[in-house]
């Protein structure tokens, strides 16, 4: 199975890149415009000469309002869906002639081999000191919807399962209830909501697939899964890993 970096890099070079083609009698080159953080995604799995070998002439940052344009190219927007990426979006089209031929727009919710992180570091302390409903979903959304990108780039639709124990270790304020649902609980169900939302608006997903469906396991720091990995810190242990021990003496 291929690590999701090579899955991330076939994704953005085939389904982005590669997928704007030149019309008939245009030029064969284009551009891509990117901002912060789409760029750092694409790094984290291309180079650049990766996105140059596809046709693309220039790697522009949306974010510089002084970056030549191409009148007589296409362009590629590959931005972050935030408000600001948007914004200046917007702005390219409304201050005159436009900068480029054409514009195929495509935005990413941001997405190492088989291990990764969100890049949220304040996420998991911002959640549990959430003084309201609405600030922890605040928090949670982004890591729902970073899961989410995770799972649409590996082509999943998984089984969710989350720890819930009986006796939680850690809770935010708000769930202090035995009855409340446990964070890990909250971030599933929200995980599902999105997931769902993705489904029913790509008919394409999730794809066929050889393999069963997959479980995602959503657990919280009160959960220790090493445990049950390792054996007892004890001589007798060692050495049978160091020595071939002779079980009948």
């Amino acid at each position: 199975m291929s690590s999701l970096k090579e899955l991330l890099k076939s994704r953005i070079l085939t389904d982005v890149v590669n997928s704007v083609q030149p019309r008939p009698g245009g030029p064969r080159w284009k551009v891509l415009v990117v901002d912060v953080e789409s760029k750092r995604i694409i790094d984290s799995a291309c180079k650049t000469q990766d996105i140059l070998n596809c046709n693309v002439t220039d790697i522009a940052m949306i974010e510089n309002p002084k970056r030549q344009p191409f009148p007589d190219m296409e362009a590629i927007y590959f931005l972050s869906p935030t408000p600001e990426s948007v914004e200046a979006l917007i702005t390219d089209y409304a201050r005159g002639k436009p900068p480029y031929a054409a514009v195929h727009l495509y935005f990413t919710s941001a997405t190492e081999n088989h291990c990764f992180n969100l890049g949220l570091p304040f996420a998991f302390s911002s959640a549990m000191s959430a003084q309201s409903q609405s600030l922890l979903n605040y928090e949670l959304e982004p890591v729902a919807r970073r899961l989410v990108s995770v799972l649409a780039t590996l082509g999943e639709y998984p089984y969710i399962r989350y720890y819930h124990p009986s006796q939680p270790t850690s809770r935010p304020p708000l769930q202090q209830s035995a009855s409340a649902t446990p964070l890990a609980g909250k971030i599933a169900q929200m995980v599902q909501h999105e997931l769902d939302d993705l489904c029913r608006g790509d008919p394409n997903f999730p794809p066929e697939s050889p393999y069963s469906q997959a479980v995602l396991m959503i657990v919280d720091r009160g959960i220790d899964p090493v445990a049950p990995l390792i054996h007892e810190f004890t001589y007798q242990a060692m050495a049978n890993d160091l020595m071939k021990v002779d079980e009948i003496k």
